[in-house]
């Protein structure tokens, strides 16, 4: 998918997200948010990434995904400085073997599909 599909997908994941919210967008014209803005997109959406031993995989649909790049943590195991804990809010989206996390706060994480995988690297309690 190419950069502005992904953006657009985005884009579109965010206005559904803010629908039941207070504040006023400016929202350029688009897909709907229900509609997939292309047809390289599985899915993109609401989604809570789990942060509470770091930002290390996800898990959507049975499917495991790990982070592009390793872990990222507090270095103690802990979620890093600037994330929610033990979850962050955000959106997900899935193109292929990718997963693409970005939330409000300006994170924006790359996920790669763990083929077969069935549960998660690290069990964090």
């Amino acid at each position: 998918m190419s950069r502005a599909a992904r953006q657009a997908a985005l884009l579109s994941a965010a206005v559904w997200l803010s629908a039941g919210c207070t504040t006023t967008a400016v929202i350029e014209p688009g897909p709907p948010p229900t509609a997939r803005p292309s047809s390289s997109v599985d899915h993109a959406g609401p989604y809570a990434l789990p942060t509470h031993c770091g930002v290390r995989e996800l898990e959507f649909e049975g499917r495991w995904h790990e982070r592009v790049g390793g872990p990222l943590d507090d270095g103690q195991h802990s979620a890093p400085a600037g994330w929610d804990d033990p979850e962050q809010p955000g959106v997900l989206v899935i193109e292929g073997s990718r997963a693409y996390f970005s939330d409000a706060a300006g994170h924006r994480e790359t996920f790669e599909l763990r083929p077969h995988a069935t549960a998660p690297v690290l069990v964090c309690r």
